[in-house]
């Protein structure tokens, strides 16, 4: 449906730092979701 697309930004970078233990500092990823309205 949304091939290719992010739907989620937040849904991704949970993703990210829960499932593939990646790590984004609480100010960059409360940032990115600020300039991605969510």
């Amino acid at each position: 449906m949304y091939e290719g697309k992010i739907v989620s930004l937040r849904e991704e970078l949970n993703k990210l730092r829960n499932e593939a233990g990646f790590w984004i500092d609480d100010e960059l990823y409360r940032r990115a979701l600020t300039v991605a309205k969510e």
